[in-house]
Parts: C-alpha cells; structure tokens; sequence
C-alpha cells in the first residue's frame, strides 16, 4: 500500500516534469499531495501527503532522498 502512495507522488513529478516550466513539477505534486490530504471523493477527509510527498522527492531529487531516507 506504501507503495502505491509512493508511486502516486512519483507519478504526479514525473507527467509535471514532461512541461516546459520549472515550477510545474512542484505545482503537480502540491496537487497530488493535497489530493490526499483532502480527497473529494471521501469527503475530504483522508490520510497525510507523505507518502506523496516521499514520491516526489525520489523523481525530483534522487540523491538527496535517498539520504533522508536512509537516516
């Protein structure tokens, strides 16, 4: 399950990245991880943006988030 919230983060860094803005990614993934935080279709009540937010930092910043990870 971790990893399809992982996954989602990722994904939403990744189809970001394909533009040609610099802020695209980042705005992508606040989307993404808002969609957890608050989703419309549970009433927008869910979980916490973590996981989403791990995602992103693995497309967007490998290097640096698999040494946050590691500590």
């Amino acid at each position: 399950m971790l990893a399809l919230e992982v996954g989602k983060g990722a994904l939403a860094a990744g189809l970001g990245s394909l533009g040609d803005s610099f802020w695209t990614p980042p705005l992508c993934t606040a989307a993404g991880v808002a969609g957890h935080i608050w989703p419309v279709f549970l009433g927008f009540r869910g979980g916490g943006g973590l996981a989403a937010a791990i995602g992103f930092s693995l497309v967007v910043f490998p290097l640096e988030a698999i040494w946050m990870l590691s500590i």
